[in-house]
């Protein structure tokens, strides 16, 4: 094959000499002219002459216009590559920037980004980071300036600088200055995720029940958790606002118990904290058999001791009534502490000292109960069982102090 292709140039190259042998014959041969006449100049010269000048004439135009398409093209790359340069160099800053922000080093952040920002097309981003750092080192002023700064830039983002800003301000527990940017917010938006969490945050740190309970119907309404994450939420904050409702008369208690949806009113906390309030007006007698009749639907579908503790402290007209109740609750969650206690208390009030013994010593056998260790002392000392009595008050006595 190489030598073919030898052999086709050598014939090619033989061809154009022939050609241009007798190109020049017949240019000698037949020599020709070309006149051209601009008054008041005549010019004259030989055809082939000018023919040449014509060809070397765009030979010379088309490697003139090939140039300069090439500088353009070069004049471009170089320029290209300088951006490349400057945005690299910036991205390599803010590279810098943003891993020392993440190790804390906040006047190290701060600088680095700055050297990044006036090449970086995520200006946006850079301005909260600038921000952050600013805040960490307590320069409040600069933390604005670079958010207002950052508003100024995409207008469209005032609403996200905005809740920056409240969220750093919660980061410093400056809960009413963040109040004051989410709450106007808030009424515009009533539903948007992003200040519902702030504010439900802020909430929980103030611990302000009332409000985080009115917040949650929005919570809700937005999906900001699952359903059930709001409605253990939901209990949790009623049952503490009834807790700590202690200023609160009567008739204030029964009103909040009255305005809460039936759901959670059947729940066992809630009713639990309900039966906490209304047993500081226990003298009442319908507020006492109110909260009796609240203890017993809350026992029958789930169990708490300090109800059971609570329902045993109450005077009763029929007591053996109650003995075949706090029974059935005994089959139902088995022997648990508290019950054992109560019933044990109750069989003592009855007379039932066999059973009482036996109550008390299945509760103390479980664990260190001191309530128990007393009653059940003060039983065996009725009982004239002194030296037993005594022994179960220093065990009781043991237990506490350890």
């Amino acid at each position: 094959m190489g030598n073919g292709t030898t052999m086709l140039r050598f014939v090619i190259v033989l061809l154009f000499l022939f050609f241009a042998i007798w190109l020049g014959l017949q240019v000698s041969w037949h020599p020709g002219y070309l006149i051209i006449s601009v008054k008041p100049w005549l010019i004259q010269m030989p055809l082939w002459f000018a023919v040449s000048c014509t060809l070397l004439f765009l030979i010379i135009f088309y490697y003139l216009i090939t140039g300069i398409d090439y500088l353009n093209v070069l004049a471009l790359s170089f320029k290209n590559w300088w951006q490349n340069k400057k945005e690299k160099k910036a991205l390599s800053c803010t590279q810098r920037g943003i891993i020392a922000l993440k190790q804390n080093f906040w006047s190290q952040a701060e600088k680095w980004l700055l050297a990044g920002l006036s090449q970086s097309k995520e200006r946006l981003g850079i301005y909260f980071a600038l921000a952050k750092a600013a805040q960490e080192q307590g320069n409040t002023e600069k933390r604005d300036y670079y958010l207002k700064t950052a508003s100024e830039l995409v207008p469209a983002a005032s609403l996200a600088v905005s809740l920056v800003k409240a969220e750093m301000l919660i980061e410093k527990a400056q809960f009413d200055a963040a109040l004051d940017i989410l709450l106007p917010i808030k009424a515009k938006s009533p539903t948007h995720p992003k200040v519902l969490d702030l504010l439900q945050h802020i909430y929980r740190k103030q611990e302000n029940s009332e409000q985080l309970f009115h917040l949650i119907p929005l919570m809700r309404k937005a999906k900001l958790y699952p359903n059930d994450m709001l409605t253990q939420l939901e209990v949790s904050e009623v049952a503490d606002m009834l807790y700590y409702a202690d200023e609160k008369s009567l008739a204030d208690i029964k009103a909040m118990w009255q305005a809460l949806p039936r759901y959670l009113r059947q729940q066992p906390s809630i009713i639990a904290a309900y039966v906490a309030q209304l047993d500081r007006h226990a003298k009442d007698i319908s507020v006492t058999n109110e909260i009796k009749d609240l203890i017993r639907r809350v026992l029958k579908t789930q169990w708490d001791a300090e109800l059971v503790l609570l329902y045993g402290s109450y005077s009763f007209t029929h007591l053996d009534r109650e003995l075949v109740l706090l029974g059935a609750w005994l089959k139902i969650y088995g022997e648990q502490q508290a019950l054992l206690f109560v019933l044990g208390k109750f069989c003592a009030e009855l007379k039932l000292w066999g059973r009482a013994k036996d109550y008390f010593e299945k509760c103390l056998a479980k664990g260190p109960y001191p309530s128990a260790s007393l009653a059940y002392g003060q039983l065996l000392e009725t009982l004239s069982e002194d030296e037993k009595a005594l022994a179960i008050y220093q065990s009781g006595l043991a237990d506490c102090i350890r």
